[in-house]
């Protein structure tokens, strides 16, 4: 026998029908009631709305400015960015040991000798470019030195003094004279004048060009001796620089200006020797001036017009206005470097007058 279709609508419609037979409603019991508390196979489960999440927009960063993208990636290819890297160094670390000094003056002034006791006979050496005269002050100090006579010879004693006094080298502090620059000077421009090609000796006619040349040696064998383990005191004539406007005129090393700048940049200390003054306050330290008058010749009258003296020292900023180094000091090198280093650590110091 089939099995009887559940109808598609309610008993209720279905009994009310014309002529229909009443459908019985099934009977209620304990397990229907169950049955149909229990889901339904194949129904639905209703789910919880999930709470809504808000969304998010990405902030977009503002365009990389061109040179910065290129530099960029210059830089990861480049070699070098790592070395220039790894020589960063702190200002901490410009402390030098090492007393770096230039004293000018005019002739008999004393400055060899005023170069020479900033050491021992042990301590000092000597690079002489002029004639050995110039040491007969210190002669029976038995001070040794080399003489030069060119530009070659100049920049070769320069450039290996520890291997030309091995011994001296190993001193816990050398101390090298250079007597004098301006000759040493002279000697390197004069050499510079000429250069060789295709075999035979030609001569500059440009005096720039020659002053170039001349610098670019100079340059090279002071960056070498520079970074020795050893003090450095150079000699110099004076010279007098007049003003093209002013009526003024400065006392100066007697060096170009190319190469006046290049070896005095590296060195802290630049001192005039003043013969007109006692030895006890010879040495001037910083910037001096005085009114001059004299009778002109070219203009037939007295003029009046203001000399100046350079001389300059470096210090640290906290020590500037200090007073550590008086105007005028005893030519005594090795006194006033005494009294500079006692006042960077923190001391003080009289330099006896």
């Amino acid at each position: 026998m089939s099995t009887p279709t559940v109808p598609p609508f309610p008993l209720k419609e279905l009994n009310e029908l014309p002529g229909a037979k009443p459908v019985p409603r099934p009977a209620v019991t304990a397990q229907t009631a169950e049955a149909s508390r229990a889901p339904h196979v194949g129904a639905a489960t209703p789910v919880a709305p999930k709470p809504a999440v808000p969304t998010q927009v990405p902030q977009q960063k503002p365009p990389q400015p061109l040179t910065q993208a290129v530099n960029n990636a210059n830089a990861r290819l480049s070699p070098l960015v790592g070395k220039l890297a790894a020589r960063t160094r702190s200002t901490h670390d410009l402390e030098s040991p090492w007393f770096r000094c230039l004293i000018h003056g005019e002739i008999d002034s004393w400055k060899t000798t005023t170069a020479c006791k900033f050491g021992t006979p042990e301590q000092v050496r000597i690079i002489l470019t002029r004639g050995e005269d110039q040491l007969l002050p210190v002669v029976n100090q038995g001070y040794k030195y080399v003489k030069v006579n060119d530009a070659s010879e100049f920049t070769e004693a320069l450039t290996y003094c520890d291997n030309i006094w091995p011994d001296w080298a190993k001193h816990p502090e050398p101390v090298l004279v250079i007597d004098d620059i301006t000759r040493a000077k002279d000697y390197v421009v004069s050499a510079s004048k000429t250069y060789e090609a295709g075999g035979q000796i030609k001569e500059y006619k440009d005096n720039r060009k020659i002053f170039g040349v001349a610098m670019g040696e100079f340059d090279s064998m002071f960056s070498i001796a520079n970074r020795k383990p050893i003090h450095i005191i150079m000699t110099a004539l004076s010279k007098v620089v007049e003003g093209k406007i002013s009526l003024e005129e400065t006392v100066a090393p007697d060096l170009s200006q190319g190469i006046g700048n290049l070896v005095m940049s590296d060195y802290s200390f630049i001192f005039f020797l003043n013969k007109k003054k006692p030895f006890a306050t010879r040495l001037l330290t910083a910037m001096d001036s005085e009114s001059v008058t004299e009778y002109d010749e070219q203009q037939k009258k007295t003029v009046s017009y203001q000399r100046y003296y350079f001389a300059r020292h470096k210090m640290p900023h906290e020590l500037v206005g200090k007073g550590i180094l008086k105007l005028y000091e005893p030519a005594d090198l090795r006194a006033i470097w005494e009294k500079v280093k006692a006042a960077k650590a923190g001391k003080s110091v009289e330099v006896g007058r």
